[in-house]
C-alpha cells in the first residue's frame, strides 16, 4: 500500500519530535511549575474560568485561555507530570505540522518545508517552552496564532470570505491566550508585501480594509488587557531604573539571540550577559553593528530573494515584545525564541536547501543539501536531549543555571531558594549573598535572605535585609507584601508585637486579597492574649482561601486553648 506523500511528511516529523523529547517524561515539576501548577489553586476548578477572563493571571499577566487550558489539564492529570509532558508535545508537534504547510503554502517547495519544519522540530532554543511544563502552556496561543496565518494564507489564495473570518476569529483567540500574539499584524503586512503582491497603490484601499479588523482587535485587546492588569508591561519599571541602559542591553541582547539560534550552546533558564552601561562599550559597539549589518541584508534581500526577506522579517518581526520598549520582569530568555526562530528554521532550511544549486556540488547537490541537514539535525538532537536531563528534578536544573549564567543574580537566587526548602541554609546564604553582590537592586533575594536569617536565628540580620527588601522592591510591589509579612513574623518572634501588627497589616493594607497575613496577624493576635481578634482575622484567611489545612489547625488550636486553658504551637 502507497503511504500518502503528506502522511509520511507528518510522520517524519512526529518521530523527529519523539526522538527528542522522549526522555523528558521522567522530569518533575520544577522551577515556575511550582507557581503556576503545583501551587495554583486557581486551576483546581472548573469554577475559576470566569475569573481568569476577569482578572489578571499571575505575574501581571492575562492569558485567560491559557489559565482555562491549565484547568482542563488539572482536570484530566491532576498532578501526574506524564500528563503535562504529553500535552506539551502535542502542542509543538501540531505547531510543526503548521509550520510544513504554512511555508509550503508560500514557497510552494514542500522540500524547503520539510527541511524548516525538521530544523524547527528539533531546535534546543525550545527546550523552555517544550520541556518545562509550565513553558508549553504558552505554546496555546502561539498555535492558534498560526492556524490564524494560515486560514488568512487560504484567503489571499482562494478569495473565499469564510477563512478570512475564521482567520479573524483563531486570532482573537490567540490574543487571550498569549500577549505575543499581537505581532500577528506585522507578519500579515510582510506576507501581503512579499508573496501577495498587495502593497501597491491600486490596492491599498481594500488592503486597508481586511488588515483594519485585525488592527481594531488588537488595540482592544491591549485596551482590555492595560485594565486588567492595570499597566501596560509587566512591570513598571524598566532594567536598571533606565530606558537607556534597557536600550543599550536588548541590542546586546538580540544579537546574543542570533548567535543562540546559530549555535545553541550554554541554554539556561537565567541568561545573562556582561551589562553595557556606556554606548561607547566595545561590546555595545559590536553588537550596535552587528544588528545594523543584520538590517542592511534584510533590506538587501528584498529585490534578492522573497523567502530570505520573509523569514528575516519574520524574526525581527515577532521580537518586538522583547525589545523592551515596554518594561519587562526578564530581559534575555531562551524561551523568548520560539516564536522568532520560525523565521531562522525557513532561513536555515531555505540555504539548505539551495546547496544544489551551487556548481560545485552540481551532481550531488541534493544529496549533499540532505547530509547536512542530517548534520545538523543530529548536532541538534543531541543538544536537546541532553539539555532535557538537566530538567529532570530542582537541583539538577539550578546548578546547571548556576554553572552556565555565573552573571545572573536570579539564578543564585533561585537556587538558594531550593536550598532553603530543603533546610540547608548556608548553600542558601552563600548563594544569596552572591545574588545581592550581582545586583544590589534584587530584592526578591534581600527579602529570602531575611528569611534565611530568621530561620537560622539570626533576628538582627533578618529585620536588616527584610527593611532592605522593601526599599528596593519596585513600585508595582506597593511596598512589597512579602517582605512586610515576613518582616511581622520577624518581630512577633523577638516579642515586638506593636512592630510585628503594623509590618503583618501594611502586608495586609498592599494586598488584602492574600490570606497568609491574616493568617498570621490571628497568631500574633493569640500570643498577645486577644483571642477574639485571633479568630476574626484566621476567620478572614480561610474565607479567602478555604483550602489552606493550616488555618484550620491554628483555628482547632485556639478553641481548643480557650476550652483546655492549654497553649499548642501555631503553624505560621
Amino acid at each position: 500500500m502507497r503511504i500518502n506523500k503528506n502522511v509520511a511528511i507528518i510522520l517524519l516529523l512526529l518521530t523527529v519530535i519523539l526522538v527528542n523529547y522522549a526522555n523528558i517524561f521522567p522530569n518533575e515539576f520544577v522551577w515556575d511549575d511550582n507557581t503556576f501548577i503545583t501551587s495554583n489553586r486557581k486551576i483546581t476548578s472548573f469554577e475559576y474560568i470566569f475569573y481568569h477572563f476577569t482578572h489578571e493571571s499571575r505575574n501581571s499577566l492575562w492569558r485567560p485561555l491559557r489559565e482555562t487550558l491549565y484547568i482542563f489539564t488539572y482536570s484530566v492529570w491532576g498532578l501526574n507530570t506524564f500528563g503535562y509532558h504529553m500535552d506539551a508535545i502535542l502542542l509543538h508537534s501540531l505547531i510543526v505540522i503548521l509550520i510544513f504547510y504554512i511555508i509550503s503554502s508560500i514557497t510552494k517547495n514542500k522540500e524547503i518545508a520539510l527541511f524548516s519544519a525538521l530544523l524547527f522540530a528539533a531546535h534546543p532554543v525550545h527546550i523552555e517552552r517544550v520541556t518545562n511544563m509550565t513553558g508549553s502552556f504558552d505554546m496555546l496561543g502561539l498555535l492558534f496564532f498560526l492556524v490564524s496565518f494560515f486560514l488568512f494564507i487560504k484567503f489571499r489564495q482562494i478569495n473565499k470570505k469564510k477563512y478570512y473570518f475564521l482567520s479573524v476569529l483563531f486570532y482573537i483567540l490567540s490574543l487571550l491566550s498569549s500577549e505575543e500574539a499581537i505581532t500577528f499584524v506585522g507578519i500579515l503586512f510582510l506576507y501581503d508585501l512579499v508573496f501577495a503582491n498587495l502593497i501597491h497603490f491600486s490596492k491599498i484601499k481594500k488592503l486597508i480594509k481586511e488588515h483594519s479588523v485585525f488592527v481594531v482587535i488588537t488595540a482592544l485587546y491591549v485596551i482590555t488587557h492595560i485594565i486588567i492588569t492595570g499597566r501596560i508591561g509587566r512591570t513598571l519599571t524598566y532594567f536598571e531604573d533606565s530606558f537607556y541602559i534597557t536600550f543599550l542591553n536588548t541590542i546586546k541582547a538580540i544579537i546574543f539571540y542570533v548567535k543562540l539560534l546559530i549555535l545553541p550552546l550554554n541554554l539556561s533558564i537565567y541568561q545573562a550577559l556582561p551589562k553595557a552601561t556606556s554606548i561607547l562599550s566595545i561590546s555595545f559597539i559590536i553588537s550596535f553593528f552587528t544588528l545594523i549589518f543584520l538590517i542592511y541584508l534584510t533590506i538587501l534581500s528584498f529585490k534578492k530573494s522573497k523567502i530570505i526577506f520573509f523569514s528575516l522579517g519574520w524574526f525581527f518581526i515577532t521580537m518586538f515584545l522583547f525589545y523592551n520598549f515596554i518594561p519587562k520582569l526578564t530581559l534575555l530568555a531562551d524561551r523568548y525564541m520560539y516564536f522568532p526562530s520560525i523565521g531562522f528554521a525557513l532561513l536555515l532550511g531555505y540555504l539548505i536547501f539551495r546547496i544544489r544549486d551551487i556548481e560545485f556540488f552540481k551532481k550531488y547537490g541534493k544529496t549533499v543539501s540532505i547530509i547536512v541537514l542530517l548534520i545538523i539535525l543530529i548536532f541538534y538532537s543531541t543538544l536537546t536531549i541532553k539539555r532535557n536531563t538537566d530538567w529532570r528534578n530542582e537541583e539538577t536544573l539550578l546548578k546547571k543555571a548556576v554553572e552556565t549564567s555565573p552573571l545572573s543574580t536570579n539564578a543564585y537566587w533561585a537556587l538558594a531558594s531550593y536550598y532553603e526548602k530543603i533546610k540547608n541554609y548556608e548553600l542558601a546564604k552563600y548563594n544569596l549573598h552572591e545574588a545581592i553582590n550581582l545586583s544590589q537592586r534584587n530584592y526578591i533575594a534581600l527579602e529570602l535572605l531575611g528569611v534565611v536569617y530568621a530561620e537560622t536565628g539570626d533576628y538582627e540580620n533578618a529585620v536588616f535585609y527584610l527593611k532592605r527588601a522593601i526599599e528596593m522592591a519596585p513600585p508595582e510591589e506597593g511596598g512589597y507584601y512579602r517582605a512586610n509579612n515576613d518582616l511581622g513574623l520577624v518581630y512577633s518572634y523577638i516579642g515586638d508585637f506593636n512592630n510585628s501588627l503594623y509590618y503583618l497589616k501594611k502586608a495586609i493594607e498592599i494586598d488584602p486579597e492574600l490570606s497568609k497575613a491574616y493568617n498570621d496577624l490571628g497568631i500574633v493576635y493569640a500570643q498577645m492574649g486577644n483571642f477574639d481578634a485571633a479568630i476574626d482575622e484566621i476567620n478572614k484567611a480561610i474565607e479567602i482561601n478555604p483550602y489552606e489545612t493550616d488555618y484550620y489547625y491554628n483555628l482547632a488550636v485556639i478553641y481548643e486553648f480557650l476550652g483546655e486553658k492549654e497553649i499548642y504551637c501555631l503553624r505560621l
